[in-house]
């Protein structure tokens, strides 16, 4: 206070006086009481801890300081609060540590955590007023007021000292504290009361001990209850926080609750609350809730457009804590609320489907519109959509606009409610709704809903959709599962029709017009399933089965629910429960694969036992990696458990281990722990593993490794890394070991890889340039020619020719590497420059050819080839679908899961990785001598020959052959001095005898059976090896040879009573006939040749012996098979020219008239139209030279595949010409699907139809 004038009057004076006295008072009360020591350390540096007692203390010129050992000098050191803000306003329960250094350690927040960490010679917060401050074994510790002075006790606010008291202790006024113990340098000196309150920290209770303590916490002592309440401040009145409706509210619904929310945990009984409204008076109701939140259910409904008050009365609202007074609310609490108009009901207003109109927005955005409609899907609830979906319940007839719109409002309804709505038109993620709204009136309850729109998938056109956005629409087609990655983030499924999407070049050519065709198509197909939540992670996840999981190929039928459109997708809310059939089941194990040792290749999703940034190498001394995979030892010893039950299971005798931790071979390597653990779920010794390869695997933080049972093989040699540059700075060379079998020593070469992945940055040089095959494409087709190069490197090194190649090439079906990589013979299997076959193509039908899902499209990645040598030898390849399937909330990781989450899969091998295993069988046996025949005749009694029977010759050798029109079978290549048994099968059919069994002592046996007819009439075609002699007469117009038989009917046969598989094994299998070499060569050809030379395909009575005699006594793979279809190819050439129709129509002609006219029925191109007439010019082609190129022309040959395949599918099923109606028909559907017979359904349309099958009767 400045005073301006010396003349003060006597009531001034003593004004004034009262006045400093008072604060004088008010001031030394609370420097008593303001602040405490609460610990200190006699250590290195000393640190002491104070307590703040007062609320928003002014600190700033308070001094700490210690005093001399004996406590009975002043002495010691001495430190000033600073003038800094941080010390202006401290909170109460404010720990303050101080240490003997510069540290500024907390001083976030002005100590706003209640904690603070500061040196005290650190200048901007204190200054030395002299001393060392260095509490002694025997010392003591003062804070004092500021302006007190620096020497003595003069102004202390609170003494913590140890030790015998000294004369300074004892002159210090009280509040003060003394532990009498004495200890050793570096003690801690604190109070010791569980039960603390102010007045404990004075006496002789404290506590001196070397237990370590922590400081800036009340922890270790013994006193944080206290602290704790110094921080909870002084206690508040309840009040009305909320209410709901809120003041002055209003369109209340007449049948709404009430409800109010109080500022703090209370007691209220009904009593304390009464509704009173103008026109229908005081309402009764039924109290539910609290303790904070109160909800007043009145027992009549509100009359309309009324205005209705509530009060809250204060003295019956009373706080549940025992910090009092205040208990109960300082006053009552009253807020009104007028209900809605139900009279406007049914006036005019804008119907919902021109607030949405035909466009892919609404045209009045922006605009305020009343509009009515029928509550179709409520999303209110908590954690839900914020909101519902109404829909006019009649519609305008106009199939182009939408009849629904979301509605982002908190006033509840229920679904029949039909609603009159007063807000503002507006795109959310371009799905039209109202937001904000400002009327709700509920006009009438219980109404129908609109029948569900049905519509079918896919989409006649991109956003077609749009037309039906929040209306109630029914998909009553079977739509499948084919993305489930967000199930566990986002409850999403992903649903398309037709079956699962798969990668467009999983089987066709990038830029081909299959894969453009699947481009376009896919959007069209899928729509996606939501859960009508918007949060994320939701526990537990939707849609699980009772195996607690939703697999990619289950489906759904009749699906019904709104269709909304948000971020970006069309997509499903349900409006019931959703019924899936598992229609894609896991299975315990791999399909059987046959042979003597089975193969396996598997992408372990980063198995590293090394965890954190920084800690992981490129290679044993390598360059620093953050470690990949597990994220700690427990997400690690998840992923362990379902890798190894995964392996255990494949149980392959070799096992090509993709993405694992490059760390060596050591004893704690990640290869070494994956095997200690295979041994420990089998037994001792059962795995093993090859070492690393000298040079080491790269410099990459992960690499190729390969385990093998030692029962089963034994390495030959070393483990070998392909060394080619491409490889440099990965470490993912192909690893090569050749292996031989134990019982046999029979050889092959294994080789594991991992090409570069198809994932890059903004800025990477391999960007995705080349039609869509992902970055670093280039890179990988590098990488496929440098592995052809390492396969023919190893075949001369070894000696060895069977090569298998399997891994992770990050490439699907038909992409660049791949193509790269397959067998050049024009075999259907594969169509590239390479040299190896694809053995899932051969093995794995087309609808489980994937090991990975991305972007809700599957494909494989993971491949398996083998060399021509070894391919003969291959007996089955398989997808173990195991990971590709499963959503990825089932994998090993623990974020965002639940305890009960985490409980889920453990331990199984389902979402052990996200790439599927493939698994090969092969049957390696040693040459022996073999030049023996078994042969004979089967007939009937009266001596007619029985065509079709199944001979089996088991024994030293185990073989299958069948009987041709003759009723023969022959067994050439015999070994000589065995033991055998002949027994022949063949349906509706008995034999006498019923086996013979003999020993092979010379070169020849013959052994002739009889058959009987029995009572059974099965459709011979039943039979597997039947239906594939059968494929032979009628496509290939022969008898089958032994070989050929073989492989395709054990395709059928390896499916056992699988009636799915076998469906799929027979349509393939037939399909094979039409695609294959001689096939084409022949059949092909004759159709090539009538529609280049007539425009028109040949008739059923003109292909058959044309056919015929094209393929003369020619086996592809017999002898010079190659030389005898050439020859026959010129002779019939020849003899088509000369024949009387082609004569009459050509000779007449000109050499450039004559191709002119064949070229006009094939869209031979001008430049090949150019070669041709100066070759019949110069003379050194021939007509028949001119018709057999035009007729082979690769593009006339493709452009018209699909008319010879259904063409085909009539000539070889029913032996007729196809009727017009059905050829148009399934030419269009194979035209549709790109020539993909499977998803025609046309090759399985004619092997089940009754006409062929009436062909086959007994």
């Amino acid at each position: 206070m400045k005073l301006t004038s010396p003349m003060i009057s006597v009531r001034s004076a003593s004004m004034v006086a009262a006045f400093f006295l008072v604060m004088l008072t008010v001031a030394q009360s609370a420097q008593a009481q303001s602040v405490v020591v609460n610990k200190y350390f006699n250590g290195a540096p000393d640190a002491v801890e104070l307590l703040v007692i007062t609320n928003n203390l002014d600190m700033r010129g308070m001094i700490i300081k210690d005093f001399s050992a004996s406590m009975a000098s002043d002495g010691g050191g001495k430190f000033q609060f600073s003038t800094n803000a941080l010390w202006s306003s401290v909170q109460s329960g404010t720990l303050i540590v101080l240490r003997n250094n510069n540290t500024a350690a907390d001083v976030s927040a002005g100590g706003a955590d209640y904690n603070l960490d500061v040196g005290l010679t650190n200048a901007t917060y204190f200054s030395s007023l002299g001393g060392t401050f260095d509490i002694a074994t025997t010392d003591m510790v003062m804070i004092k007021i500021a302006g007190s002075g620096a020497a003595g006790v003069t102004g202390s606010i609170h003494v913590l000292g140890g030790g015998t008291a000294g004369a300074q202790y004892t002159a210090a006024p009280t509040p003060k504290l003394i532990s009498s113990g004495t200890t050793a340098t570096g003690f801690f000196a604190y109070a010791n009361n569980s039960t603390q309150t102010l007045a404990d920290f004075n006496g002789t209770d404290a506590t001196s001990t070397n237990t370590v303590l922590t400081f800036g916490a009340g922890n270790n002592a013994n006193n944080t209850a206290y602290i704790n309440s110094l921080r909870s401040g002084p206690d508040a009145a309840p009040t009305v926080s909320s209410t709901n409706p809120a003041d002055n509210a209003t369109g209340v619904q007449l049948a709404a609750n009430i409800s109010v929310t109080f500022s703090e945990d209370v007691t209220a009984p009904a009593s304390a609350f009464s509704i009173s409204c103008v026109t229908s008076g005081a309402h009764t109701f039924v109290l539910t809730g609290g303790p904070a939140t109160f909800t007043l259910n009145p027992d009549t409904d509100f009359a309309g457009n009324e205005v209705c008050t509530v009060t809250v009365d204060d003295a019956q609202i009373a706080d549940v804590d025992t910090n009092d007074p205040p208990q109960n609310m300082t006053a009552d609490y009253i807020f009104d609320f007028t209900t809605v108009d139900p009279a406007a009901c049914g006036t005019a207003f804008t119907a919902t489907y021109t607030i949405q109109s035909n466009g892919s927005a609404s045209p009045i955005v922006g605009s305020t519109v009343t509009t009515e409609g029928v509550v179709i899907g409520d999303f209110q609830g908590t954690g839900e959509l914020s909101g519902y979906y109404i829909q006019d319940p009649t519609g305008d007839a106009n199939t182009a606009t939408s009849d629904g719109i979301f509605v982002l409002s908190s006033t509840a309804v229920n679904v029949g409610d039909r609603v009159r709505l007063t807000g503002t038109v507006s795109e959310q993620f371009n799905n039209t709704q109202l937001n904000p709204v400002t009327s709700v009136i509920v006009c009438s309850t219980g109404n129908v809903l609109p029948l569900p729109v049905d519509y079918d998938l896919p989409e006649p056109s991109n956003n077609d959709l749009e037309r039906v956005e929040n209306m109630l629409v029914r998909f009553p087609e079977t739509l499948t599962i084919t993305g489930n990655f967000l199930l566990g983030r986002f409850g999403e499924l992903v649903l398309s029709s037709d079956g699962r999407l798969f990668q467009e070049h999983n089987f066709d050519r990038p830029g081909s017009a299959g894969a453009n065709a699947a481009i376009l198509a896919e959007p069209l197909r899928y729509v996606l399933l939501d859960d009508g939540k918007s949060i994320q992670n939701p526990d537990p996840t939707p849609y699980f089965d009772a195996n607690n999981t939703r697999r990619v190929g289950d489906t759904v039928t009749g699906l019904t629910g709104v269709l909304t459109y948000d971020f970006s997708e069309y997509r499903i809310q349900p409006t019931g429960t959703v019924t899936f059939a598992a229609a894609n089941p896991r299975t315990a194990a791999p399909d059987a694969v046959g042979g003597t040792v089975k193969v396996s290749s598997f992408n372990v999703l980063n198995y590293f036992n090394t965890f954190g940034n920084g800690n992981c190498t490129g290679g044993p001394g390598g360059a620093t990696f953050d470690c990949r995979g597990a994220t700690n030892l427990a997400e690690f010893n998840r992923q362990r458990e379902k890798i190894i039950a995964a392996i255990v299971a494949i149980n392959a005798d070799v096992t090509g281990v993709v993405e694992i931790e490059n760390d060596g071979t050591g004893a704690n390597s990640a290869i070494q722990d994956l095997v200690n653990g295979l041994n420990a779920a089998t037994a001792a010794g059962t795995y093993a593993f090859t070492e690393d390869p000298t040079p080491s695997p790269g410099t990459d933080a992960i690499k190729n490794s390969i385990i093998y049972k030692p029962a089963t093989v034994t390495p030959v040699g070393s483990a070998v890394n392909d060394e080619d540059p491409i490889w440099t700075g990965q470490a993912r060379n192909p690893l090569a070991q050749t292996f031989s079998l134990n019982t046999n020593g029979e050889e092959f070469v294994f080789i594991v890889n991992h090409f570069t992945s198809k994932s890059c940055s903004a800025s990477d040089t391999g960007l995705d340039a080349d039609l869509g095959q992902g970055c670093d494409n280039q890179q990988r087709t590098l990488q496929a020619r440098a592995l052809l190069e390492f396969v023919e490197e190893r075949q001369t090194t070894t000696g060895e020719a069977r090569v298998l190649v399997m891994g992770d090439l990050n490439a699907y079906g038909e992409e660049d590497p791949i193509f790269e990589l397959e067998d050049d013979t024009s075999d259907t299997l594969a169509d590239g420059p390479g040299g190896l076959i694809d053995l899932a193509q051969r093995f794995v039908p087309m609808a489980n050819r994937y090991s990975y899902q991305f972007d809700e499209q599957s494909g494989y990645l993971d491949h398996a080839m083998a060399t021509k040598e070894l391919n003969t030898y291959i007996t089955g390849t398989t997808i173990w679908h195991i990971n590709a399937d499963e959503p990825t909330v089932l994998d090993y990781n623990t974020e965002f899961k639940s305890v009960a989450q985490q409980g889920i899969n453990v331990g199984t091998p389902y979402r052990s990785s996200d790439h599927d295993p493939i698994v090969v069988g092969i049957l390696l046996l040693s040459p022996t001598a073999a030049d023996g025949t078994v042969s004979g005749t089967i007939t009937d009694a009266n001596g007619v020959p029985l065509a079709g029977a199944v001979v089996n010759l088991t024994g030293t050798q185990n073989r299958k052959f069948i009987t041709d029109a003759n009723g023969n079978y022959r067994f050439e290549n015999v070994e000589t001095n065995g033991f055998y048994t002949v027994r022949p099968t063949r349906t509706n059919y008995s034999f006498s005898p019923a086996e013979r069994s003999f020993s092979q002592l010379g070169n020849n046996t013959e052994a002739a059976f009889t058959g009987s007819p029995s009572s059974s009439n099965v459709n011979l075609l039943n039979t597997p090896e039947y239906f594939v002699r059968q494929h032979y007469l009628d496509f290939l117009g022969r008898e089958p040879d032994e070989s050929g038989f073989n492989f395709w009917s054990d395709q059928i046969l390896e499916c056992g009573s699988d009636a799915g598989c076998q469906e799929a094994k027979r349509v393939n299998v037939s399909a094979a006939y039409f695609l294959s070499v001689e096939f084409q060569r022949t059949g092909g050809l004759v159709d090539g040749l009538y529609r280049a030379s007539y425009g028109r395909a040949p008739r059923y009575a003109e292909f058959m012996p044309d056919t015929a005699a094209l393929s003369q006594n020619s086996v592809v793979g017999r002898g010079d098979w190659e030389g005898l279809l050439a020859a026959n190819k010129r002779a019939f050439i020849q003899s088509f020219v000369n024949r009387a129709d082609f004569r009459t129509a050509y000779d007449g002609l000109s050499d450039a008239s004559y191709v002119d006219s064949l070229i006009s029925h094939t869209g031979v191109n001008s430049n090949e139209r150019d070669a041709l007439v100066s070759g019949l010019s110069a003379g050194t082609l021939t007509r028949s030279d001119v018709l057999l190129r035009i007729a082979e022309n690769d593009g006339f040959v493709q452009a018209k595949r699909n008319q010879a395949f259904v063409m085909m599918e009539y000539f070889g099923y029913l032996r007729r010409d196809p009727d017009q109606s059905g050829y148009d028909f399934w030419l269009q559907k194979l035209n549709h699907f790109d020539g993909n017979f499977e998803r025609a359904e046309m090759v399985k349309a004619f092997i089940s139809s009754g006409e062929y099958r009436a062909r086959f009767q007994r």
